[in-house]
């Protein structure tokens, strides 16, 4: 996606059938972008976090147009994002350097992290909030417990 792509579909999230069209640019880095929208600061609005296969990600308040907070990977692109379903989320992160986050969305903080041994392309969050994760070299993983704590995180992996 490029950066135009990017604007464009940011400007498209700020939608708002009552007063029209209200946009606002951010860019996070050249690159595919994954995005995931959840009201960050409890303003009543729906904000974005948005995260690029450069390795950078951030979260922007569509009520107060700022930015939140940003996480940097060291130049490992994210390919994915998402939240789970949990009444207070968690926002889970896949890397192309084979690691997977688990993030507190509302500061940006890591809480834990599971190694899958090799580049996570794509995953999805479950009802029950289990994670089934597809890796670049054709295995899918499944991660059963995503909550932000200090327990192990359980894998097994097809």
């Amino acid at each position: 996606m490029s950066r135009a792509n990017l604007f464009i579909l940011l400007h498209l999230s700020f939608f708002s059938p009552t007063k029209g069209l209200n946009g606002y640019q951010s860019f996070t880095c050249i690159g595919d972008v994954s995005i995931a929208v959840a009201d960050l600061n409890n303003d009543g609005v729906d904000d974005i976090i948005n995260a690029s296969d450069g390795g950078r990600m951030s979260a922007y308040s569509c009520g107060k147009r700022e930015k939140l907070w940003t996480l940097d990977n060291c130049g490992f692109g994210y390919s994915c994002i998402a939240l789970t379903h949990e009444k207070t989320p968690v926002l889970v992160i896949s890397s192309d350097s084979g690691y997977m986050f688990f993030v507190d969305p509302f500061n940006g903080v890591v809480q834990s992290y599971v190694d899958v041994g090799e580049p996570v392309k794509t995953f999805s969050v479950t009802d029950s909030n289990k994670i089934i994760a597809g890796t670049q070299n054709g295995s899918v993983v499944l991660i059963v417990d995503a909550k932000l704590s200090n327990e192990p995180i359980s894998e097994k992996r097809y």
